[in-house]
């Protein structure tokens, strides 16, 4: 089986050339910024209830508020 040889890469900035004009924005970032703020990551939130009343807005809040 291949599977074994196959190496899974997250960072699509490795398929790009680091003389790329992205490639070089992204260093110009990092130099500046932590990876986090320059690379931000989402969050999905499914509910069966509208979340835009005030207690589900307030809910939300909170919980961006303890992952950050």
């Amino acid at each position: 089986s291949a599977a074994g040889f196959a190496r899974f890469n997250y960072d699509d900035r490795k398929a790009v050339s680091a003389s790329a004009p992205s490639s070089v924005g992204y260093a110009a970032l990092e130099r500046h910024f932590p990876i986090s703020q320059s690379i931000p990551q989402y969050i999905l939130v499914q509910s069966p209830r509208d979340l835009r009343s005030p207690q589900a807005l307030a809910d939300l809040e909170q919980m961006a508020y303890r992952i950050a």
